[in-house]
């Protein structure tokens, strides 16, 4: 029996479905969707999700992050689904020409820290303690690519299968998989979480407008 276990960088997932068209689709159930990943006779020995809150940052910012809020403690409730949070910091540039400036010359842009350094540490670990056969990636991340490396170097037996939301997969992330594919529609489909749901303490949470369209 080969033993998977799901790695999911949120926030990679996450563009790429808004750059895939499925925008509709990110109120995931992300128990359903780790085992969308694998086949239907094959276990699954949990999922990790690595993500960041995004910044209150305007309206938009404010938003974003209720979404997002409401999307973690929807998932945070099932025991085998493990939420790990980084965060952003801010880098500002001193003048439009700088290297820092990001779309429209804007003095200032978010970078998201920590994240693939708890991916790495987190699959490598699990390699190290042998709590699967198969590690599922969901990532287009070049940066990922030296744990996938290691963890295969370490563990010729193991596997890393890379999933990803769009066909555009980090060309040395690709070469470091024993194998990636593209996540088709269905799988978001059919992985959806109710359009409400009730939260730890009782708390009713529901899918977010922004992302019923």
């Amino acid at each position: 029996m080969n033993r998977h276990k799901v790695y999911i960088d949120g926030l990679n997932l996450h563009q790429g479905m808004l750059g895939g068209g499925y925008r509709r689709y990110l109120w995931l159930d992300l128990s359903r969707f780790g085992k969308s990943l694998v086949a239907d006779d094959q276990p699954i020995q949990g999922v990790e999700y690595f993500t960041a809150r995004f910044k209150k940052d305007g309206i938009a910012g404010v938003v974003r992050q209720e979404s997002q809020s409401a999307f973690i403690a929807a998932n945070r409730k099932q025991s085998h689904i493990r939420i790990h949070e980084s965060f952003f910091v801010v880098q500002r540039c001193e003048c439009n020409n700088c290297y820092l400036a990001g779309r429209d010359h804007a003095d200032t842009r978010y970078i998201e820290k920590l994240t693939d350094t708890h991916i790495a540490s987190r699959m490598i670990g699990d390699a190290v303690l042998d709590r699967y056969d198969t590690a599922i990636l969901v990532t287009r991340d070049n940066d990922l690519a030296p744990a996938v490396r290691e963890v295969l170097a370490l563990f010729p037996e193991k596997q890393v299968i890379v999933a990803s939301p769009t066909a555009k997969v980090g060309k040395l992330l690709r070469k470091a998989a024993t194998h990636t594919f593209v996540i088709n529609e269905h799988a978001f489909a059919e992985s959806q979480l109710p359009d409400t749901v009730t939260a730890r303490r009782g708390k009713l949470l529901t899918r977010p407008e922004e992302w019923s369209r």
